[in-house]
């Protein structure tokens, strides 16, 4: 025998004021029009206001490839052939502190400018401390973050059983706060399960997860393939070979596409036919430049990405121009004292304002870079023992 319904006996006493929200927040799909796209921090790679996780083996390369990230998110400098939107960028580091300076340097030197990543070398309890870096972060940067890294899960995380749901779902609660205060794409660090390739611990994480990058060691290039395992709301990017370089001391990331700045595809005239579309259409997308120009749209996608490593485009927030005059489009061009070409050493990579070899930065007065000397910062090969393994000295903690 059944009763009629009554909403108001089996209800409990409930805030208007919050019911009346709940009630103005249903949305017909006639309304999913208004709702805003994701935003790309780092086309097909990661996206503002999300949650992010790169995880790997150690000494996989997952700090390395981090601060890489980072620093050319603060700088809007495109990263290995992806365009970036420039904004804050911030890394907690908890693990690893005593090599930083070293990378951060070299990274410095390779690109010829500041790095103007924010770091916090701090140990931190996620779960205890969310509100309070949340808050911190938010009266630092009033307009917003682009990037926080976490560096890495394991370490501010002491105390928490990785295999829970209920510890890691608060986990997620902690890193979701920050994001939320902040606008930014939350990007931890952590280790893939042991004998695996994936995330270690609770499946919380993975499903929480918008995105999940992998980096794994790449014994033949003598650097590591970093590729994206889950995109929530976007396809996945083409993984990424990069190869790990030695720079005064330290190592940096270098894209693996040959050992001279150069025009990509000359040789077929893609590349040239590519530019020739782009000085017709500047500030045109990178996607729409790929359907305009003529060809394979995925070729031609991966022509772009080739010329934005070269420096042959430069981008501007989403927009694309060309970097030379259209007359000097199709010829080929090396950085000034770049070395000859050899097999299997990663490309020497400069300041694409000023086209020369990177030098290092000055620290003070006293400090000041001399480009006539040995103060210039040549970028070489890892040296790699005949089993192919990066020396862990070299590698160390990333």
């Amino acid at each position: 025998m059944s009763f009629p319904y009554d909403a108001a006996e089996h209800s409990p006493d409930q805030d208007t004021g919050r019911v009346e929200e709940l009630r103005k927040a249903l949305l017909t799909s006639a309304q999913f029009d208004d709702l805003a796209e994701p935003e790309p921090l780092v086309e097909g790679w990661l996206f503002r206001d999300s949650l992010a996780w790169l995880i790997g083996k150690p000494n996989a390369g997952k700090s390395l490839a981090a601060l890489d990230l980072a620093g050319c998110v603060a700088n809007g400098l495109p990263w290995h052939g992806h365009a970036i939107q420039q904004g804050e960028a911030v890394y907690v580091v908890a693990e690893g502190a005593s090599g930083f300076k070293a990378r951060v340097r070299a990274w410095e030197a390779q690109h010829g400018r500041e790095m103007r990543v924010r770091f916090l070398f701090k140990s931190i309890d996620l779960v205890r401390d969310a509100d309070a870096l949340a808050a911190a972060l938010r009266e630092e940067f009033p307009a917003g973050v682009a990037l926080v890294v976490i560096d890495t899960q394991a370490r501010v995380t002491e105390g928490l059983e990785e295999n829970s749901a209920k510890d890691m779902g608060t986990v997620v609660a902690a890193v979701d706060k920050i994001r939320s205060a902040t606008g930014a794409c939350v990007l931890m660090l952590h280790h893939t399960a042991s004998g695996g390739d994936r995330l270690r611990g609770s499946t919380a994480i993975d499903g929480a997860a918008d995105t999940i990058l992998r980096a794994n060691e790449q014994k033949d290039c003598h650097g590591m393939k970093l590729e994206c395992t889950k995109q929530k709301d976007a396809p996945r990017p083409p993984a990424l070979l990069l190869t790990v370089a030695q720079v005064d001391g330290s190592v940096v990331l270098t894209s693996s596409t040959g050992d001279h700045v150069q025009d990509p595809g000359t040789s077929s005239g893609n590349s040239s036919r590519i530019l020739r579309s782009l000085a017709e259409n500047p500030g045109i997308s990178k996607t729409k430049l790929a359907k305009k120009a003529k060809g394979n749209y995925s070729a031609n996608l991966d022509i772009i990405g080739d010329l934005l490593a070269a420096e042959e485009i430069r981008v501007d927030g989403r927009q694309l121009f060309p970097t030379h005059s259209p007359q000097d489009q199709g010829t080929t061009r090396e950085l000034p004292g770049t070395p000859p070409s050899s097999p299997g050493s990663p490309p020497i990579r400069g300041d694409p304002g000023t086209g020369t070899r990177a030098t290092r930065i000055p620290r003070s007065k006293n400090d000041k870079a001399d480009t006539a000397s040995s103060s210039k910062a040549t970028v070489s090969p890892t040296p790699v023992p005949e089993h192919g393994r990066v020396p862990q000295r070299a590698l160390g903690g990333l």
